[in-house]
């Protein structure tokens, strides 16, 4: 498996390496928001979504709950949207990443799957 990081442009965690993510709209199942913010915002389709944890945060402006997935994709030819500046593949922990997505790799255990 090689999760996907991207770096942020906009608010929690800008300018630090994080996952792509999104807010579930009124009337989507969290399957159908997965697939649409992984597409929407680095143009992969998923062939297999799998729920990895939850977990909250609680920023200083904002409270947020984290359903991570981990996503088979049908190909990997990324296009990151314009709330990303920069993406890269990994293939074990990276040390550069907000303390948040340390959090979630680490009870995640993705690199151990």
């Amino acid at each position: 498996m090689t999760p996907l990081s991207s770096r942020r442009d906009n608010e929690p965690a800008k300018d630090q390496w994080f996952t792509p993510g999104g807010r579930i709209l009124r009337g989507e199942t969290i399957h159908q928001a997965v697939k649409r913010v992984l597409h929407k915002e680095t143009g992969l389709t998923p062939n297999k979504i799998t729920r990895t944890g939850v977990m909250e945060h609680i920023w200083p402006d904002t409270h947020t709950v984290t359903i991570l997935h981990t996503v088979e994709a049908a190909d990997d030819e990324v296009t990151m949207n314009d709330e990303h500046s920069d993406y890269k593949w990994l293939d074990s922990p990276p040390e550069d990443v907000h303390p948040l997505l340390r959090q979630m790799i680490h009870e995640s255990n993705i690199f151990t799957q």
